[in-house]
């Protein structure tokens, strides 16, 4: 019998139960609470499953790394982000100013530091290439999948965590985001080892081991990209207010709580324990603070009534609370170790413009462009979730309905569960700048729920015999499951026909000819066809296990015509690593390069200068050798007259406008490059111009 039935079998079992695991000390077996015979601790069989089981998780990690890794080596860096924060990381490895990161020798208050000091690691070993910058992602990635396989056994068993660290890993969010050169991929293991400690702590009491542990892991995730490495916090807090143990709330509870709030005063001036008077007396108090003071003193009791409720809703999980909010303390503490000093050394602005536009700014206005009115774009997360975790939202569903009603894992580990994927989602959701991988978190959680509930489909149907259950699930989670291909069948659909339809579209077009995508499209296609099919038809079948096979071997062979074919042809039609290219080729780092209407971020990377921005001047008024944006027509006909000479790199159509207006400019086209802006979506002809008639290599 697995360790799920087992756990079903018996309520004594589950999440902080407190009870025996039917294991004894070495010697005879033990029985478990509900009287079946246990394991020993010790001896060849527990040390040959723990040897399998580190073999296993080894096997499958590496082959998890193996992919990656070759799918973050098959393209260059996708603009704009990534080649940001591979920029900012040059700089850094380049001035050795590892406090404070910088973009063009400006601070750069985007993100924390963290995520740059590791990627210096890599670029200082094998030089500033997409790779290197990438590394750490995949390797966060794998750490990530590793973390969710002990959070899995924890919570359910071996082969639940087994799957969901499958699941996890072929999830196309998490592909995408576990590939790029962004601190998602790196902060996403420090926030499940968060959960994971707070899992374990959960299991017996919080100790200070624990709450020191959780405060270095949570300090790290906010290094990492601030306040979304504390997001746990707001999963564990969630967790101690709906805890089966707390008592349900009424009205006339929640009135006295106002009055509770209200005696915190008189509480702090006659140092007792809350009376009547106290409570008329503060009352009177607080209501005079507020007359007084105006909104600040209505602020300072609105935070004293907050927090005595908040208190009281945790007052049967007052040490998990307490413990939860300490070891959040001294997560931002590590935070402003770097913080305090980084914010000195930039002259006091650098936390004001990372905390008021990065975060508050992004959590009141959509910016950038990501989102828009805040009622249409309610919704945003849940298509984000029906595409981001293909393929297996065929599963998805199902595990819902499982989750909600009790079938997979304990009591406690449901509410564990919902608390995780509902605060994150619900928070994320009202902010008003809405990103992808904002959500990034909760994809573990529902890689755990999945993974439960396609093993719980291996198992009896629910029945009760007293108090007991017996694993498996109701007809309405195989409904739902079999529901699944409605969410999953439309995805598949429009990927495949991506894949058939896209390159010759692509090709017609643009006019570019490109043989890769000839033929690895169309397979891709085929590919995922034969996955869908076969998946479905299991799935229909309730065969869950087999649909899961299904979808996990149909991403492996998919994943060879997209390493082969579509990565090397995309590639191809990439306009900025071929500019640089041209210009590396024929001029020296010394060549100062101007740009109109193309200001890529990976451009500047791949040619080695820093990052555009305004014409600056060297300390002795010279022109400063960095790479230039010029604003308007005029600014690039005065900067080709100039005696200095350079290169230009423009679009073909407008230095066709230019040099009619301006018939005087001596510019000579070395290279051109026709392909697509991905981060603008147009099609462009780019030329590289010598102006002046600089000397080549």
């Amino acid at each position: 019998m697995n360790l799920q039935n087992e756990q079903k079998k018996c309520p004594f079992n589950g999440l902080a139960s407190g009870e025996p695991s039917g294991r004894t000390a070495c010697g005879e077996p033990g029985r478990t609470a509900c009287g079946e015979p246990g394991r020993t601790t010790c001896g060849e069989q527990v040390y040959g499953e723990r040897s399998r089981t580190s073999r296993t998780i080894l096997i499958v990690s590496a082959i998890i790394f193996c992919v990656f890794i070759l799918v973050a080596a098959g393209s260059t860096l996708w603009d704009r982000d990534e080649p940001r924060y591979a920029s900012v990381t040059l700089e850094m490895v380049k001035s050795g100013n590892y406090l404070i990161p910088t973009l063009d020798g400006k601070p750069w208050p985007d993100k924390p530091p963290l995520m740059y000091w590791l990627m210096s690691v890599p670029v200082r070993l094998i030089g500033p290439t997409a790779l290197a910058c990438r590394l750490w992602s995949v390797l966060g990635t794998v750490a990530a999948c590793v973390l969710t396989f002990f959070i899995g056994k924890k919570l359910f068993s071996y082969k639940t965590g087994l799957l969901s660290m499958l699941i996890l890993a072929s999830s196309l969010l998490v592909l995408f985001i576990g590939t790029a050169a962004i601190a998602d991929g790196i902060v996403l293991p420090f926030m499940l080892a968060s959960m994971l400690i707070f899992i374990i702590a959960l299991q017996s009491k919080f100790k200070i081991m624990h709450i020191l542990l959780l405060g270095i892991t949570l300090g790290l995730g906010a290094l990492t990209k601030g306040p979304i490495g504390l997001l746990p916090v707001l999963v564990m807090l969630t967790v101690s207010w709906l805890n089966p143990k707390t008592n349900k709330n009424n009205l006339r509870i929640f009135a006295l709580i106002c009055l509770a709030a209200a005696a915190l005063l008189g509480c702090l001036i006659f140092h007792a324990m809350p009376k009547l008077s106290h409570i008329l007396l503060s009352a009177i108090i607080l209501g005079l603070w507020a007359l007084a003071e105006g909104q600040t003193g209505l602020l300072l009791v609105l935070v004293t009534l907050v927090t005595y409720v908040v208190i009281w809703l945790n007052r049967n999980n007052l040490r998990m609370f307490l413990s939860v909010c300490l070891a959040a303390v001294l997560g931002c503490l590590i935070f402003l170790l770097w913080a305090i000093p980084a914010n000195k050394a930039a002259g006091g602005n650098f936390l004001h413009v990372f905390l008021g536009r990065h975060v508050i700014g992004r959590a009141l206005n959509p910016m950038e462009h990501h989102g828009g009115n805040w009622l249409l774009f309610l919704p945003y997360y849940i298509p984000i979730i029906i595409a981001g975790f293909f393929p297996f939202i065929l599963h998805l569903p199902g595990a819902i309905s499982a989750c909600l009603g009790g079938r997979v894992g304990s009591r406690q580990t449901k509410f564990l569960l919902i608390s995780w994927i509902l605060s994150i989602l619900l928070l994320m959701s009202l902010a008003a700048t809405k990103l992808p991988h904002y959500i990034l978190f909760i994809w573990p959680a529902l890689a755990l729920i999945t993974a439960a509930t396609i093993e719980a489909a291996q198992s009896l149907p629910v029945e009760h015999i007293g108090q007991a259950r017996l694993g498996g699930l109701t007809e309405r989670d195989k409904k739902w499951l079999r529901g699944g291909v409605w969410f999953f069948g439309p995805v598949a659909f429009v990927l495949a026909a991506a894949c058939f339809a896209g390159p010759f579209i692509l090709q017609t077009q643009t006019g570019l000819h490109i043989p890769p995508l000839n033929w690895s499209g169309p397979l891709c296609g085929l590919i995922l066809i034969i996955m869908a099919a076969s998946a479905i038809y299991f799935q229909l079948k309730e065969q869950f296990l087999k649909s899961s096979a299904a979808l996990l071997a149909g991403l492996a062979v998919f994943l060879i015509p997209l390493l082969l074919g579509v990565l090397p042809g995309l590639e191809q039609i990439k306009i900025p690593p071929a500019i640089a290219k041209i210009i590396n080729e024929k001029t020296g780092p010394e060549t100062p390069v101007c740009v109109y209407k193309f200001n890529e971020p990976s451009l500047n990377f791949y040619i080695g200068r820093p990052a555009c921005g305004k014409p600056s001047r060297t300390t002795r008024g010279e022109p400063s050798r960095t790479t230039k944006e010029l604003a308007g027509e005029k600014d690039v006909a005065d900067w080709a007259s100039q005696t200095q000479n350079g290169i230009l790199v423009i679009p073909k159509n407008l230095l066709d406008e230019i040099c009619k207006k301006f018939p005087g400019l001596q510019t000579e086209m070395i290279g051109s490059k026709k392909g697509i802006n991905y981060s603008k979506g147009t099609l462009l002809d780019v030329a590289v111009v010598i102006v002046n008639k600089i000397e080549l290599k």
